[in-house]
């Protein structure tokens, strides 16, 4: 299984070499995700949906954007904190003007 700490969940899901197992490590997690793990996995999904169509594949692309959206159903009443880490840092420019899968498809 993936590592799944804090300190190395977001540096796993950028790597292509580990992104797959990671993903699978987190979609496997039982519920909920670690706080800790959630904040550090966010902003990386988010990274996920707005790489390049060429760099990220559409299953890809469609697991980081369902477990964005498991990590903010965990954290419920806390989900502002996973809304901040996943869209600061003009995370919804990147989100909306990126060449991603669901953009290009558009």
């Amino acid at each position: 299984m993936a590592d799944l700490a804090a300190e190395t969940v977001a540096e796993r899901l950028r790597d292509r070499a580990t992104r797959s197992a990671t993903l699978a490590a987190l979609e496997r997690h039982a519920a909920p995700i670690p706080t800790a793990v959630s904040l550090a996995a966010a902003p990386a999904l988010l990274g996920l949906m707005t790489m390049d169509a060429a760099e990220v594949e559409r299953d890809t692309y469609d697991r980081a954007g369902l477990l964005l959206v498991r990590l903010y159903a965990e954290a419920l009443p806390d989900v502002v904190a996973v809304h901040g880490a996943a869209f600061g840092e003009e995370g919804y420019e990147r989100l909306w003007n990126a060449d991603s899968v669901l953009n290009t498809a558009l």
